[in-house]
């Protein structure tokens, strides 16, 4: 719970500081202070040596932006004894009732000891059977698009962009499974 605590604090500091004329450099730089105030690692440059403290996305870039969605229907659906395949169907109707598409090439995951762990969290509906128990733990991130369904890799290596260059958002909270509403790590 702490080290979700220390990414609600930073994610927090930097939705303040997301003003026009920041740049992306100027609010990374903040969620890296905030993690080293609390004495913290950023997990996507320890894990995968990512060049940022955090990630940001803008406009046709897919990964781990700021703007919320569809992010509470999945929350409603990661429940104990529902499926994998509950959280992807929330979201896809959400998207569908609202006029978005839901990126089809990119998952949620299971957090623990590693930062990225099975399961694989759906944000449409894929058909997958696996079921949620209480006590585990996700990460859910939708991602909604303007028009694409799939992500393509940038030339910089890192990001991921749509394939036909829309406009893309996505929000993600880390949550325990638990028989009623889950418990959010990253409020």
């Amino acid at each position: 719970m702490r080290a979700g605590r220390v990414v609600a604090s930073a994610r927090n500091a930097m939705v303040v500081a997301a003003v026009p004329g920041v740049t992306t450099g100027e609010l990374d730089a903040i969620g890296r202070d905030i993690f080293r105030s609390f004495g913290a690692r950023s997990a996507p440059k320890l894990t995968y040596n990512f060049p940022g403290s955090t990630c940001i996305s803008v406009n046709s870039e897919a990964a781990h932006g700021i703007p919320r969605l569809a992010q509470s229907d999945a929350m409603d659906a990661a429940r104990a004894g529902n499926k994998l395949r509950d959280i992807g169907r929330a979201v896809q109707r959400r998207a569908r009732r609202n006029g978005f598409c839901v990126i089809k090439n990119l998952y949620g995951h299971g957090i623990g000891r590693a930062l990225h762990e099975e399961p694989s969290v759906p944000s449409v509906d894929d058909h997958q059977h696996s079921g949620l128990w209480e006590g585990l733990v996700l990460a859910v991130e939708p991602f909604l698009s303007v028009s694409a369904h799939y992500v393509v890799d940038d030339a910089d290596g890192w990001t991921l962009r749509t394939d036909d260059g829309s406009l893309v958002a996505q929000f993600e909270h880390t949550m325990v499974v638990t028989c009623g509403q889950p418990i959010v790590l990253t409020l």
